[in-house]
């Protein structure tokens, strides 16, 4: 198993040069790493930090309840 990647840089290289498992619509396969890379965008999107981002989107989400 390859270990998880820290670095931003790491984490987007990673999951966008990854072998699927199965072609698309196959098989189910849980993949939180995904997330992470949509953290990653909106992170450069924004010009904030990754940590922002999660802080910002939980303040979103807890302002819907």
């Amino acid at each position: 198993m390859t270990p998880f990647p820290r670095d931003a840089d790491d984490v987007a290289h990673f999951c966008l040069n990854r072998k699927l498992v199965a072609a698309p619509g196959v098989r189910f396969n849980y993949d939180d790493i995904s997330v992470h890379l949509l953290s990653v965008v909106l992170a450069r999107l924004t010009g904030m930090s990754m940590a922002a981002v999660r802080d910002h989107a939980a303040q979103a989400m807890s302002s819907l309840q």
